[in-house]
């Protein structure tokens, strides 16, 4: 299970799935993140679901 955040109402979800993606993210919730993507103006979070998918098959 994988999940998305960057606020603080997103702190209980990052620490309870499997992974955990901060994007364009408040202090607390990066330092909780597995992994720190690039931000939303990018299409990071698309490009990580992508990767994500990929690497399932």
């Amino acid at each position: 299970m994988a999940a998305f955040g960057d606020g603080g109402n997103d702190f209980e979800m990052l620490q309870f799935v499997g992974q955990g993606f901060a994007s364009d993210a408040i202090p607390s919730i990066k330092a909780i993140a597995d992994h720190i993507i690039g931000s939303n103006e990018a299409e990071s979070v698309l490009t990580q679901i992508k990767k994500i998918l990929v690497a399932e098959k």
